[in-house]
C-alpha cells in the first residue's frame, strides 16, 4: 500500500517479522531500508509479498503511529 502526501511516497513493507512503513520505494530482496520507526531492517526475499497474497505479520505500532501522523488520522484516545 502506498500514499502520496506533499509529493513524499510512503510505503508499507513486510521485514523482520512486521509491516514497516518507509518513505520511497520498495526494497528489493537483500536490501536494508531505514523505517518510520527509525529502524534499519533487512528486506529478504520472503518479504516480498505477491499482490493477493495472505500477509499475517503485525502492523510495527511505531510506525503506524509516525504514518498517522504524517498524513493528519492520528489514532484518538478512545481508540484500539
Amino acid at each position: 500500500m502506498t500514499h502520496h502526501y506533499d509529493n513524499e511516497l510512503l510505503r508499507w513493507q513486510q521485514a523482520a517479522g512486521r509491516w514497516h512503513a518507509s518513505d520511497g520505494l520498495s526494497p528489493h530482496p537483500g536490501q536494508t531500508f531505514r523505517t518510520l520507526c527509525d529502524a534499519d531492517v533487512p528486506s529478504g526475499r520472503s518479504d516480498i509479498v505477491l499482490l493477493g497474497a495472505r500477509c499475517i505479520d503485525p502492523t510495527c505500532d511505531d510506525c503506524e503511529l509516525v504514518w498517522r501522523h504524517r498524513i493528519g488520522t492520528a489514532i484518538s484516545e478512545g481508540a484500539a
